[in-house]
């Protein structure tokens, strides 16, 4: 062996072990995720039978990984890090077939840089340490297109192994993913435009065979793609979907866009100077990861949503080779310093810009039922009123964390549905000096506004990915307030900052809430008060929280009377929203004031437009009588981690 090639072992061996420290970081406190106690407790089925009914109508996914699971589980038990390490080890050895497929197709170069980028990178490093399809179909994918590759273009070295190794892979592929399926059809017909008569049948046996042993699975297949319409929760990608992923990828930072860029540009220079160009490897590279995307989007856009960043990492190599492949097989001592540099760069983005360990080492759920025990053992049952809203699914997360972890079990428990007024009912009975609520993202985000009317002063806030945790308190002048900004209408003189279309003529004293004076709403008035304002001189965070409330006094049913909130940038609406107020009013119930509100939590929308307003007002569409007061429009600390897995951490 020569000295480039034992150069080239060494660094390989390197970046499995900074792939391998990357992923084994304090192992025992890698946690299961939002998604992966869910996949947890369907292990819990009694039968596989049950289990791979129980996932095919419940779930988008083939049914491979819940089933291996099934099996894994029995004999590993539910410890985060047993459970999780066959995954851990899929990631890791990600990394050595991806530099071997750019070795083969382009050079040792570039097949060290994809490498690196495959070990360092938040994206295939989060996916290979979760028990969910993506890190592990990684793997298959890429080891399938490495057999492919040597059936399709070196069939004279060990043919027979590479076609069983290609077939079980693909196979393999077929049972993780969708997506990854998709990928390996992809493949499969690609191969028919390479492949040498000599060898055709044989790889059309192939072809077959995968689809053989995946015969036992199609009844599940055709039943999710005709009866299960995508995941309900998906929205349609817009035209920044592709460079959102850009962005994600590299870590949102400018570093990791230069050195990638960098390298990028010389490969292309290189290319130029030299006339080299590996054509047909470049083709396929860019066939391999633009299709996949391409008919995700068509299909997310024209029949139901289903594409996520994490459904394209079955062909993620494919585009770093698109992007490198052009790089010349330089130096042994280049590469060392070319390699080092993208581990250096990708891994301090990764802990200081990403926060990764920070981040995704905080599993929600256990969190707010790790904090929800605390509070109680700190504060004492008698002086503190705790709620817990979990997920929406029937799965009960919390419920799988207080079990295991004997965590304190007499929490309050919130179940997302739209009437408040059993909430509001009960906090009016109930006093005290403190009020908890742990979350989890998907939670009805009017509880915390509802909640901040009796106890609004915030004692501490813990944020975290997907969830966060407050605790609250009634006592004045102790404790900070919540609120960071507040604009409130009690239309007892000149309109409050931000407040326009104050009719005086409606004003009345004969009924209010507080002060002097109310707003009279009658079938000549189909909308009151408006709050318009710059978002920009509102808020301080992306995160943060607007909510808009006011005191109602009813005269009839608040049928079609709506809180509405609305964002525009340059004269065009961004984000309209319109709730009903029946949601806080007991049916029939008039007569008296009634505390309503409508809650925008700005990391579930788009902030990128430009100069964005703030419009917020009641819209009396069926033009009934009643009176209003008190109108305020307030902003809330928001959590930054939030979405901080997939969005850029402020």
């Amino acid at each position: 062996m020569d000295k480039n090639k034992i150069i080239d072992a060494i660094l390989v061996l390197c970046l499995l072990a900074v792939a391998s420290v990357l992923r084994l970081y304090h192992p025992f406190a890698i946690p299961y995720d939002y998604d992966e106690v869910e996949s947890v407790l369907h292990t819990h089925y009694n039968s596989l039978s049950d289990l791979v009914a129980g996932n095919m109508l419940t779930d988008v996914h083939p049914v491979g990984v819940e089933v291996f699971l099934y099996y894994w589980t029995k004999l590993v038990g539910e410890t985060e890090f047993y459970v999780k390490l066959p995954f851990i080890v899929m990631g890791i050895l990600t990394v050595l077939y991806v530099f071997k497929i750019g070795k083969d197709w382009f050079n040792s170069t570039v097949g060290l840089v994809c490498a690196a980028y495959i070990a360092t990178l938040e994206y295939t490093i989060m996916y290979s340490q979760e028990i969910r399809p993506y890190g592990i179909g990684l793997f298959f994918a890429s080891a399938m297109v490495y057999h492919w590759s040597r059936i399709i273009f070196y069939p004279e070295k060990r043919y027979d192994l590479n076609w069983v190794l290609y077939v079980l892979f693909g196979a393999c592929c077929l049972y993780t993913h969708y997506f990854c399926l998709m990928f390996a059809g992809v493949v499969g017909l690609t191969g028919m435009f390479y492949v040498s008569r000599t060898y055709i049948l044989r790889y059309i046996t192939a072809g077959i065979m995968i689809v053989v042993l995946y015969v036992p699975h199609l009844h599940v297949f055709f039943y999710q793609l005709l009866k299960i319409k995508g995941a309900g929760w998906l929205v349609k990608p817009d035209n920044k979907f592709l460079l959102g992923y850009l962005e994600y990828i590299f870590h949102f930072s400018p570093y990791v866009y230069v050195c990638a860029v960098t390298l990028c540009c010389w490969g292309i220079a290189y290319s130029i100077v030299k006339r080299k160009f590996p054509f047909k490897y470049m083709l396929i590279s860019f066939l391999w990861f633009v299709l996949p995307a391409t008919l995700g989007i068509l299909y997310s856009i024209y029949r139901s949503p289903v594409i996520q960043y994490n459904g394209l990492i079955f062909s993620f190599p494919f585009m770093l080779f698109f992007f490198f492949g052009l790089l010349p097989d330089v130096k042994s001592f280049y590469k060392i310093g070319i390699i080092a540099l993208i581990c250096a760069v990708n891994v301090l983005t990764l802990i200081y810009v990403r926060r990764y360990y920070d981040v995704f080492y905080k599993s929600p759920a256990r969190m707010v039922c790790a904090l929800n025990d605390s509070v109680t053992k700190a504060i004492g049952k008698d002086n503190i009123i705790r709620f817990i809203e979990g997920d929406s699914s029937t799965t009960g997360m919390e419920k799988y964390y207080v079990k295991r972890y004997n965590y304190d079990s007499t929490y309050l428990f919130l179940d997302n549905k739209k009437d408040k007024t059993d909430l509001v009912d009960y906090l009016e009975s109930h006093q005290n000096k403190f009020l908890s609520y742990g979350c989890l993202s998907e939670a009805d985000v009017d509880y915390l506004p509802i909640f901040l009317t009796y106890y609004p002063y915030l004692v501490k806030q813990y944020n975290f990915f997907k969830g966060n945790f407050y605790i609250f308190s009634s006592e004045k002048n102790k404790y900070p307030s919540a609120v960071e900004f507040e604009s409130k209408e009690d239309f007892e003189g000149l309109p409050a900052k931000g407040w326009t279309a104050v009719n005086n003529s409606q004003l009345v004293d004969s009924v209010h809430f507080s002060g002097q004076h109310a707003y009279r709403m009658d079938s000549l008035h189909e909308y009151g008060p408006t709050f318009s304002f710059n978002l920009k001189d509102m808020i301080k965070n992306k995160n943060d929280i607007i909510v808009f409330s006011a005191e109602l006094y009813l005269l009839s049913d608040a049928n079609d009377i709506s809180m509405v909130e609305s964002l525009e940038s340059d004269g065009k609406v961004v984000h309209w929203a319109g709730s009903s107020m029946n949601d806080f009013i007991v049916k029939g119930e008039k007569g008296k004031w009634i505390k309503v509100y409508e809650t925008l939590k700005l990391s579930d929308i788009n902030m990128d437009n430009p100069d964005m307003q703030v419009k917020m007002f009641i819209w009396n569409s069926s033009k009934r009588n009643f009176y209003i007061d008190d109108m305020s429009v307030s902003v809330i600390k928001g959590n930054p981690y939030l979405y901080g897995m997939v969005n850029k951490i402020e």
